[in-house]
């Protein structure tokens, strides 16, 4: 074992940045929310909050790029990170009781897309009435909620395309952190004739196209943060884009993908490994998820006002030996 990794064993252990004891009764749990916040946090509760049912949306564009929106510092998830377009569900999601709960999580993911970028993705294209004053309009009082989603579509009998969603993983907080959400994640394509932008600063500072390899390099570089499930999933897609540099053939390829039985993964985030004495932690995704890749973190320095110095994708069977 190289000096420096510790494997986290089930007994008291001292939290990894104050000299404060901690009883753990399971294998410690680093809570995905403390690293969106940068900051590792341990937790003792016997009863786990109960998930809030949320969904997010990858899209690309003909070009294979994909929608980045950036968190402002203040958001309650994802801080200052940037990610796919998504939220929790909102009961205007479910349009009866006997709505399926995959179709409520595909309106959500529609819906928060638009809310948060003004890109609207329907069967047919709005008609010339619905100007792009009144697009709008309509977005942000949909943000304001005065008035609903649902009800904009109907006065312009418009009908969301759930159909062109494609289940792309499902990610679950680890059970040890008070904030929890159960994210089912899509993936769609689009013809990229829409121009995103954000939505004055509320919950998007910007949102705009970027390939994943240059998304990858800007993590890389410091320009912009991802928090573990955005990091993989863009690093996956890329694996497949980026054989042709674009066009249908990479598409099919993520298609595939979500189609097959990487579109069905749960991503149970948990940490399996120490390294460094704690300056990085190994995380490995679950029964459910991707055994084949672990996420390894690298927790800043100043973890009031750092940003995560790095995160990369390894193989599991390579993480003893890092």
């Amino acid at each position: 074992m190289r000096s420096g990794t510790t494997i986290i064993p089930r007994q008291i252990h001292r939290n990894l940045f104050t000299k404060s004891p901690i009883c753990l009764t399971t294998t410690t749990t680093i809570a995905l929310k403390a690293v969106q916040n940068h900051i590792v946090r341990m937790s003792s509760a016997n009863t786990p909050t109960v998930p809030r049912v949320s969904a997010s949306l990858i899209l690309l564009n003909p070009k294979n790029e994909l929608l980045l929106v950036h968190r402002p510092t203040h958001s309650s998830t994802f801080p200052g990170s940037h990610v796919f377009p998504g939220g929790a569900v909102s009961p205007q999601d479910t349009p009866t009781q006997t709505t399926p709960l995959l179709e409520t999580l595909k309106l959500c993911a529609l819906r928060e897309t638009f809310e948060e970028t003004g890109v609207l993705l329907t069967i047919t294209p709005p008609p010339p009435t619905l100007t792009p004053t009144l697009l709008a309009e309509a977005r942000k009082a949909i943000h304001d909620s005065a008035l609903t989603f649902p009800s904009f579509l109907q006065s312009y009998g418009l009908t969301l395309n759930t159909s062109a969603l494609h289940s792309f993983t499902k990610w679950i907080t680890p059970k040890t952190v008070p904030r929890r959400f159960e994210s089912q994640i899509f993936v769609t394509f689009v013809d990229g004739e829409q121009v995103p932008s954000h939505d004055g600063g509320v919950e998007v500072l910007s949102a705009k196209y970027l390939t994943p390899s240059r998304a990858l390099q800007m993590s890389k570089d410091g320009e912009l943060v991802f928090s573990p499930p955005q990091f993989y999933l863009v690093r996956r897609i890329e694996e497949f884009v980026s054989v042709d540099n674009g066009g249908e053939r990479g598409r099919r390829k993520v298609l595939e993908m979500a189609d097959g039985e990487f579109g069905t993964m749960v991503m149970e985030p948990h940490p399996i490994r120490l390294l460094d004495g704690g300056k990085r932690v190994a995380m490995g995704l679950g029964e459910r998820g991707d055994k084949e890749w672990a996420v390894v973190i690298e927790i800043p320095d100043d973890r009031k006002n750092g940003g995560l110095k790095g995160v990369e994708l390894v193989r599991r069977e390579h993480v003893a030996k890092l």
